[in-house]
């Protein structure tokens, strides 16, 4: 590695930047190095802020790497903070400068049902009721498309924000359940499902790309950024590709499309520092038979069948909002009755990060055309848990920006 990276990084590592000077670059795609941030904490779910290069280990595409830099961003004090399981998790937020420089919520309106919009709110105006007042928040939909990145003025205006927010009633995820199947299924439901399938697979395409949008906008702006989106999910892969079988599939295909958004996304993300968390709103939700199947002498056969489908449906929605935040370095909030406290959890897990830099080698950045490249980061010292961003496309930074330069919005 050449002296002037070397002296570049050092300086980008030597120590955490005070308030209000200028943020480290975070996330580093470069022939001389990669870097990438990462967080380690404890069985407790406490940060631990005292590691150095040697306690870490990356793997690129599964062969190890020499680690040249590790170093931690953030406040020391955040180390004897207490974790999740020991706070009182009631949504007050963290001091303003132990956050990343830009708090993003994004309620992907698209995609919600009418309990979740409520939730979604309640969870909102539990963190504006412990924001702090000159903490920089923005909240966003991906109904609209970005063309201001304002942020919000103060707990009032997102308290207000967050009471404005409408149910859609086109939203993909307003009858998951129902449109999951039902006893005695005919062909003509079975070319209804496939519709359902496809339009439910453009309004998630829809929003994977109003999120490509925020997160370009962000990608202007030096530093770590948190994006927390609200969601009912979309499913990557068909959760009924074996039990419906129509004509639209040949045409339109069961949700590769999809998944190349979300990978799309997820490398403009760690190219823009920014971590995506996941929260999916509809909190418990029991999957099972209602009072609206309305049965009358349901055989066994078709009840299991009925309750598969519906169980799975609910599985693959919940995993493209894990897929997203995990190739992110994200948290994913499932499951959970509780959204103030899945919000506390990712704001808790937002106070400091290392950035750790490696030497890649020669051919990650190869004229050929690129591909994408597995990254593990692991610790050395036993009994700690390390979040961090999965990989990226052979692409340097160099060459994205030249070919799209960040925008100003």
């Amino acid at each position: 590695m050449g002296l002037a990276v070397v002296a570049l990084l050092a300086s980008a590592l030597s120590a955490a930047p005070e308030k209000g000077s200028e943020p480290p670059l975070v996330v580093r795609l470069g022939v001389d190095l990669v870097q990438i941030d990462a967080v380690v904490t404890d069985k407790k779910g406490r940060p631990v802020t005292d590691l150095v290069a040697a306690d870490f280990e990356v793997l690129q595409d599964g062969r190890p790497r020499a680690v040249t830099q590790a170093a931690y961003m953030g406040s020391a004090a955040a180390a004897g903070a207490p974790g999740p399981a020991a706070s009182s998790l009631g949504g007050e937020a963290p001091p303003a400068d132990e956050l990343s420089e830009a708090l993003v919520f994004v309620v992907d309106d698209l995609a919600l049902s009418l309990s979740s919009v409520a939730a979604t709110s309640r969870a909102l105006l539990r963190f504006a009721d412990g924001m702090d007042p000159e903490m920089r928040v923005f909240l966003l939909r991906t109904s609209n498309r970005i063309a201001l990145m304002r942020p919000v003025e103060g707990p009032a205006e997102l308290r207000a924000a967050a009471r404005a927010l409408r149910y859609r009633p086109q939203a993909r995820g307003a009858n998951l359940l129902e449109d999951a199947g039902g006893l005695g299924v005919t062909p003509f439901d079975l070319q209804a499902q496939a519709t359902t399938l496809y339009l439910s697979g453009l309004l998630a395409r829809q929003s994977l790309l109003s999120l490509q949008d925020i997160t370009d906008a962000l990608r202007s702006w030096k530093g770590r950024k948190t994006l927390v989106l609200f969601s009912d999910g979309f499913p990557i892969w068909d959760p009924r590709a074996r039990e419906v079988m129509a004509p639209l599939d040949q045409v339109y295909g069961r949700g590769e499309d999809v998944l190349d958004a979300v990978d799309r996304l997820t490398d403009l993300a760690n190219r823009a520092s920014v971590v995506i968390h996941t929260v999916d709103p509809r909190g418990l939700v029991a999957a099972g038979i209602s009072a609206s199947d309305a049965l009358t002498s349901p055989a066994s056969d078709a009840v299991s069948n009925l309750l598969l489908t519906r169980r799975t449906a609910l599985h693959t929605s919940q995993a493209g909002l894990s897929y997203l935040a995990e190739r992110t370095g994200g948290v994913t909030v499932v499951n959970s009755n509780d959204l103030g406290a899945g919000v506390a959890r990712i704001l808790s897990g937002s106070r400091g990060y290392y950035l750790v830099g490696y030497e890649p080698e020669r051919a990650t950045f190869g004229p050929e055309r690129p591909r994408f490249h597995r990254l593990e980061v692991k610790v050395k010292r036993p009994g700690l848990k390390v979040r961090s961003r999965k990989g990226f496309f052979g692409v340097s930074d160099e060459a994205v920006a030249a070919l799209a330069p960040p925008q100003a919005f």
